[in-house]
Protein backbone atom coordinates (compact mmCIF):
# COMPACT_ATOMS: atom_id res chain seq x y z
CA UNK A 1 0.00 0.00 0.00
CA UNK A 2 2.80 2.40 0.86
CA UNK A 3 4.37 1.73 -2.53
CA UNK A 4 1.31 3.14 -4.30
CA UNK A 5 1.56 6.33 -2.27
CA UNK A 6 5.21 6.87 -3.21
CA UNK A 7 4.88 6.15 -6.91
CA UNK A 8 3.03 9.34 -7.98
CA UNK A 9 5.61 11.57 -6.26
CA UNK A 10 8.50 9.61 -7.72
CA UNK A 11 6.96 9.72 -11.19
CA UNK A 12 6.40 13.47 -11.03
CA UNK A 13 9.99 14.06 -9.82
CA UNK A 14 11.31 11.87 -12.64
CA UNK A 15 9.24 13.68 -15.25
CA UNK A 16 10.20 17.13 -13.98
CA UNK A 17 13.91 16.24 -13.82
CA UNK A 18 13.68 14.83 -17.37
CA UNK A 19 12.07 18.04 -18.61
CA UNK A 20 14.77 20.13 -16.91
CA UNK A 21 17.47 17.92 -18.44
CA UNK A 22 16.11 18.31 -21.97
CA UNK A 23 15.46 22.05 -21.52
CA UNK A 24 19.09 22.78 -20.60
CA UNK A 25 20.54 20.97 -23.62
CA UNK A 26 21.75 22.78 -26.70
CA UNK A 27 19.58 23.16 -29.79
CA UNK A 28 21.93 21.01 -31.92
CA UNK A 29 21.46 18.00 -29.66
CA UNK A 30 17.67 18.40 -29.58
CA UNK A 31 17.48 18.57 -33.36
CA UNK A 32 19.72 15.54 -33.94
CA UNK A 33 17.92 13.50 -31.26
CA UNK A 34 14.51 14.22 -32.79
CA UNK A 35 15.77 13.60 -36.33
CA UNK A 36 17.37 10.30 -35.38
CA UNK A 37 14.23 9.17 -33.56
CA UNK A 38 11.97 9.93 -36.51
CA UNK A 39 14.36 8.34 -38.98
CA UNK A 40 14.58 5.10 -37.02
CA UNK A 41 10.83 5.09 -36.36
CA UNK A 42 9.96 5.25 -40.05
CA UNK A 43 12.76 2.95 -41.20
CA UNK A 44 11.82 0.31 -38.61
CA UNK A 45 8.24 0.44 -39.90
CA UNK A 46 9.28 -0.56 -43.42
CA UNK A 47 12.33 -2.71 -42.62
CA UNK A 48 10.37 -5.99 -42.29
CA UNK A 49 8.92 -5.44 -45.76
CA UNK A 50 12.13 -4.59 -47.60
CA UNK A 51 12.94 -8.28 -48.06
CA UNK A 52 9.44 -8.98 -49.32
CA UNK A 53 9.69 -5.95 -51.63
CA UNK A 54 13.05 -7.09 -52.99
CA UNK A 55 11.74 -10.62 -53.60
CA UNK A 56 8.62 -9.21 -55.29
CA UNK A 57 10.90 -7.27 -57.66
CA UNK A 58 12.33 -10.61 -58.82
CA UNK A 59 15.32 -11.28 -56.59
CA UNK A 60 16.09 -14.78 -55.38
CA UNK A 61 16.98 -15.55 -51.77
CA UNK A 62 20.67 -15.52 -52.70
CA UNK A 63 20.32 -12.17 -54.43
CA UNK A 64 18.48 -10.84 -51.39
CA UNK A 65 21.51 -11.80 -49.28
CA UNK A 66 23.71 -10.04 -51.82
CA UNK A 67 21.66 -6.84 -51.44
CA UNK A 68 22.07 -6.82 -47.66
CA UNK A 69 25.73 -7.81 -47.79
CA UNK A 70 26.61 -5.13 -50.35
CA UNK A 71 25.12 -2.40 -48.20
CA UNK A 72 26.84 -3.54 -45.03
CA UNK A 73 30.18 -4.00 -46.79
CA UNK A 74 30.03 -0.48 -48.24
CA UNK A 75 29.25 0.97 -44.82
CA UNK A 76 32.07 -1.02 -43.21
CA UNK A 77 34.59 0.18 -45.79
CA UNK A 78 33.57 3.83 -45.45
CA UNK A 79 33.16 3.93 -41.68
CA UNK A 80 36.85 4.30 -40.74
CA UNK A 81 37.13 7.36 -42.99
CA UNK A 82 34.07 9.17 -41.65
CA UNK A 83 35.91 10.60 -38.64
CA UNK A 84 38.62 11.94 -40.93
CA UNK A 85 35.98 13.48 -43.20
CA UNK A 86 34.31 15.12 -40.19
CA UNK A 87 37.64 16.62 -39.13
CA UNK A 88 38.51 17.71 -42.69
CA UNK A 89 35.20 19.03 -43.99
CA UNK A 90 33.26 19.84 -40.82
CA UNK A 91 30.56 18.07 -38.92
CA UNK A 92 27.71 20.01 -40.50
CA UNK A 93 28.65 19.10 -44.09
CA UNK A 94 29.24 15.43 -43.34
CA UNK A 95 26.13 15.08 -41.17
CA UNK A 96 23.91 16.79 -43.74
CA UNK A 97 25.55 14.75 -46.50
CA UNK A 98 24.68 11.57 -44.63
CA UNK A 99 21.09 12.74 -44.21
CA UNK A 100 20.93 13.57 -47.90
CA UNK A 101 22.12 10.08 -48.78
CA UNK A 102 19.46 8.55 -46.54
CA UNK A 103 16.79 10.66 -48.26
CA UNK A 104 18.15 9.61 -51.67
CA UNK A 105 18.03 5.97 -50.57
CA UNK A 106 14.37 6.28 -49.53
CA UNK A 107 13.57 7.84 -52.90
CA UNK A 108 15.48 5.09 -54.72
CA UNK A 109 13.57 2.39 -52.81
CA UNK A 110 10.33 4.08 -53.81
CA UNK A 111 11.06 4.24 -57.53
CA UNK A 112 12.81 0.86 -57.85
CA UNK A 113 11.32 -1.22 -60.62
CA UNK A 114 13.84 -4.07 -60.37
CA UNK A 115 15.84 -5.63 -57.58
CA UNK A 116 19.27 -4.39 -58.80
CA UNK A 117 18.06 -0.86 -58.09
CA UNK A 118 17.32 -2.01 -54.53
CA UNK A 119 21.05 -2.83 -54.23
CA UNK A 120 21.80 0.80 -55.09
CA UNK A 121 19.23 1.97 -52.53
CA UNK A 122 20.71 -0.31 -49.86
CA UNK A 123 24.27 0.85 -50.63
CA UNK A 124 23.26 4.50 -50.46
CA UNK A 125 21.22 3.95 -47.29
CA UNK A 126 23.97 2.11 -45.45
CA UNK A 127 26.59 4.73 -46.38
CA UNK A 128 24.26 7.60 -45.44
CA UNK A 129 23.15 5.92 -42.22
CA UNK A 130 26.71 5.15 -41.11
CA UNK A 131 27.81 8.70 -41.87
CA UNK A 132 24.75 10.12 -40.14
CA UNK A 133 25.22 8.00 -37.01
CA UNK A 134 28.84 9.05 -36.63
CA UNK A 135 27.87 12.65 -37.29
CA UNK A 136 25.06 12.41 -34.75
CA UNK A 137 27.44 11.01 -32.13
CA UNK A 138 29.88 13.83 -32.82
CA UNK A 139 27.17 16.48 -32.50
CA UNK A 140 26.04 14.87 -29.26
CA UNK A 141 29.55 14.75 -27.84
CA UNK A 142 30.36 18.31 -28.91
CA UNK A 143 27.17 19.88 -27.61
CA UNK A 144 27.07 18.24 -24.18
CA UNK A 145 28.77 19.16 -20.96
CA UNK A 146 30.66 16.19 -19.52
CA UNK A 147 28.14 15.62 -16.73
CA UNK A 148 25.25 15.25 -19.23
CA UNK A 149 26.99 13.39 -22.05
CA UNK A 150 26.25 9.81 -20.97
CA UNK A 151 22.62 10.60 -20.15
CA UNK A 152 22.09 12.43 -23.43
CA UNK A 153 23.65 9.66 -25.50
CA UNK A 154 21.58 7.06 -23.62
CA UNK A 155 18.43 9.11 -24.36
CA UNK A 156 19.30 9.18 -28.05
CA UNK A 157 19.94 5.44 -28.11
CA UNK A 158 16.71 4.75 -26.22
CA UNK A 159 14.54 6.88 -28.48
CA UNK A 160 16.14 5.64 -31.71
CA UNK A 161 15.96 2.00 -30.61
CA UNK A 162 12.30 2.29 -29.70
Amino acid sequence: MACHLLLPGYASRTISSSIRFIARQQHDWKVTAIRASWDKFFYQMVLPYLSVYTLALGASATELGLVNSAGMAAAALLSPFTGWMIDSFGIKRIYLGGLGLVALAYFTYGVAESWPLVIVAMLVYQIGFTTGVQGCSTVCANSMISADRATAMACCETFTAA
